[in-house]
């Protein structure tokens, strides 16, 4: 895996050797080393905005890493431990003239927590290890890879709205398959469809904070082209 440089963090470097051998025409000004083709009197205003949008650039990734430490992969590892524990419970109770009732549960938590834990594991625990790189990113994360990555967890998503809405129907439901359930129980499945719940928010903004750095990465890659 390659060292990511961003494009001010290139001009510093250039910027070391320019102080012993300065280039003719060409001026500096902080970690910029320009041309004047034109006078222009509000320059370094111009140079420092571009600056500015340079260091937004690395914002997202810092938002996104922040965010994955701090609340994405300890709820994602919380989830699974509540959804370990309904396993348990229901597989317990799956018997006798219920049987069809806490199986079907059992089936739905069981694939549920199987695709949450190689999200876990592949992709959270991926991004997270990818983003302590130094430069706060590496070379091979470009616009591609992170649009690749709101799939995928656009896709999560759409399953945890799926268990969310089932949970609760099963919670609610009047059919006469559905046992009368016990306080743990009750307990157990409020707890999931809570987490479930705050899981999905939490992904959606993740979603938020990937589309916006997909978009900043692109309008680099634009203002790069064009320079």
């Amino acid at each position: 895996m390659g060292i990511y440089y961003s494009y001010p963090e290139l001009q510093r470097k250039f910027c070391e050797g320019f102080g012993f051998l300065p280039f003719s025409n060409l001026e500096q000004s902080g970690s910029s080393i320009y041309k004047r083709y034109s006078p222009a009197p509000d320059l370094k205003k111009t140079i420092d905005c571009v600056d500015q949008d340079y260091a937004l650039e690395s914002l997202h990734p810092q938002m996104l890493l922040l965010m994955l430490q701090q609340r994405n992969i300890p709820l994602a590892e919380a989830l699974l431990q509540h959804l370990e524990q309904a396993n348990r419970l229901f597989g317990s109770q799956c018997s006798g003239k219920h049987l069809l009732f806490y199986g079907h549960i059992l089936e739905v938590i069981r694939t549920y927590r199987d695709i949450l834990y190689v999200f876990q594991r592949d992709v959270l625990r991926n991004i997270e290890l990818q983003l302590e790189c130094p430069g706060g990113r590496p070379a091979d994360i470009n616009a591609n890879s992170v649009h690749h990555i709101q799939v995928i967890v656009t896709e999560l998503i759409n399953s945890t709205v799926i268990i969310h809405e089932f949970l609760n129907n099963s919670i609610s439901g009047n059919s006469g398959e559905k046992p009368a359930l016990t306080g743990i129980t009750e307990d157990i499945l409020d707890t999931l469809t809570r987490k479930l719940k705050q899981f999905t928010l939490l992904m959606e903004k993740m979603v938020y904070i990937l589309k916006q750095w997909e978009q900043q990465i692109l309008q680099m890659y634009r203002k790069q082209t064009m320079n």
